[in-house]
């Protein structure tokens, strides 16, 4: 494999330990915060969005860093 491919077989993996980790942190706050009220911010809601879309990130991260090593 070139350098290249391996520099960015590397980096493409550090960005998605980096995004796992947000997502390990915003899925241990989700189960902390209490439900939404319907006269407030929806703060739970909110952060269960923000852990779903890294999950999703740092997935696609992950398969892109695969897809570098083929």
């Amino acid at each position: 494999m070139s350098k290249i491919r391996n520099d960015a077989q590397a980096k493409l993996n550090a960005l998605s330990v980096r995004a796992w980790d947000v997502h390990c942190i915003l899925s241990f706050m989700t189960e902390g915060l209490p439900d939404d009220l319907a006269d407030s911010l929806p703060v739970r809601s909110t952060v269960r969005l923000l852990r779903d879309m890294t999950e999703n990130l740092a997935m696609g991260l992950s398969d892109l860093g695969d897809e570098v090593l083929r």
